[in-house]
């Protein structure tokens, strides 16, 4: 009874009482091309034209191998002809633009085609008539490239749930809200921020910052404008919202400086049992003749500081807000 082979990797099935001395040395070759078959690699050059794999049955072929490897970019279309049996093949091509791939079975006109530059990655499916994909697989991701190696990068960093850099370097809606106020150490608002100097800006240009803070830091026009809060020279402080500490405050409301009510006491001498010629007696000096003088050091703290104002230590920096328009 003659041998036989397989349909899909054209393995050798050897006929009974067949290849009496020499049927190992088959075995063993059928074994490496169920190898081939598995996870073999074909490196293939299509740069001069179009490619049929071989197919071979009990030999080594092109077809039987899992891997294809289009090896050279090239710029025109190109096809790989491929054996009319139900397989799956892992392809990679690499192209330039405006070349394009098509693998396709000897009987299907059609096939599937690969386009676009860089590598695409592939799983196709052959059923012995036709050929489709069977999965389309994303290339390797570069971190330097921030997700620009895919289709959608946007949907990338979505279903992440990351940012991409422009959103980190710029300060995206996704890292703060409209309206943030914080210092900012130049002289300069940075891209998508204005300075809180209080100037009037466009109620339509920055319509999402006058949903925030409509008109509480200034009417602008009345119609068309509306003003920034104008943080220069002001320290920020939290609403009291009903705690009471800094009670009948509104949010937007600004305030002196001031200090808290107190009193100083008068320390005046006060003499008592002393002789004068005019005669002995208690004495009290008089109120309205004691004032208070400018402060004077206490010997450990140093030399009292004044000025035209109460303040703390502090450095100068502009308070800027994140508008949301570049």
């Amino acid at each position: 009874m003659p041998s036989t082979y397989t349909s899909r990797n054209r393995l050798t099935l050897q006929g009974s009482g067949e290849n009496e001395s020499t049927w190992g040395d088959i075995v063993n070759t059928v074994l490496e091309l169920v190898d081939d078959s598995l996870d073999g690699i074909l490196d293939l050059d299509i740069t001069l034209g179009n490619e049929t794999l071989t197919a071979v049955n009990g030999a080594d072929d092109e077809s039987r191998n899992r891997f294809i490897r289009v090896v050279n970019a090239h710029t025109g279309d190109r096809q790989v002809i491929l054996p009319d049996v139900e397989k799956i093949y892992y392809v990679s091509v690499t192209q330039n633009n405006g070349g394009t791939t098509t693998f396709r079975n000897a009987s299907d006109l059609t096939g599937i085609t690969l386009s676009g530059a860089g590598v695409s990655n592939s799983l196709i499916y052959c059923d012995g008539v036709t050929t489709e994909f069977f999965l389309n697989l994303p290339d390797a991701l570069l971190a330097s490239n921030n997700l620009s190696d895919v289709d959608d990068a946007a949907d990338a960093r979505d279903n992440l749930d990351v940012y991409s850099r422009d959103e980190i370097d710029s300060g995206g809606t996704a890292l703060y809200p409209v309206g943030l106020v914080m210092a900012w150490p130049g002289a300069a608002a940075p891209a998508r921020h204005l300075l809180c100097h209080g100037q009037v800006v466009s109620r339509t240009t920055y319509a999402d910052l006058f949903a925030v803070c409509g008109t509480l830091y200034g009417i602008g026009d009345g119609s068309t404008t509306f003003n920034l809060p104008d943080l220069r020279g002001y320290f920020v402080r939290g609403l009291d919202a009903g705690r009471g500490v800094d009670v009948g405050r509104v949010i937007g409301s600004s305030q002196d400086d001031a200090f808290q009510g107190h009193h100083h006491a008068n320390n005046a001498l006060r003499f008592s049992s002393f002789t004068q010629p005019f005669g002995s007696g208690n004495y009290s000096p008089d109120p309205s003749a004691a004032s208070v003088t400018d402060p004077i050091t206490d010997g450990t703290n140093g030399t009292p500081r004044t000025a035209s104002e109460t303040r703390p230590k502090n450095v100068a920096m502009n308070y800027i807000i994140y508008t949301g328009v570049v």
